[in-house]
């Protein structure tokens, strides 16, 4: 999987977590917590997200966040120490 480009056909928020389906059926959900643009905002401004490039990327636009759909279900997080602590 690690050569594979995944991509996301919908996106949630959910209790914290996004959570994102992806176009071979399966689900991927992280904290928002592991991005640190995400970690301070507001409920609304999380759900203000949207997919781009085809759904290769996530985009929030209010809070001036893209995350590509291949690092999150890789678990390329921005700060690594918070996802090995969890």
């Amino acid at each position: 999987m690690e050569n594979a480009e995944l991509v996301a056909t919908a996106v949630k928020i959910r209790q914290g977590d996004v959570v994102l389906e992806l176009l071979d059926g399966s689900t991927h959900t992280f904290p928002v917590y592991f991005y640190p643009r995400l970690a301070g905002a507001t409920p609304e401004q999380l759900a203000d997200v949207h997919l781009r490039v085809g759904g290769r990327a996530l985009r929030w636009d209010g809070l001036d966040e893209d995350i590509w759909v291949t690092d999150a279900v890789l678990g390329r997080y921005p700060n690594s120490s918070i996802a090995l602590a969890s």
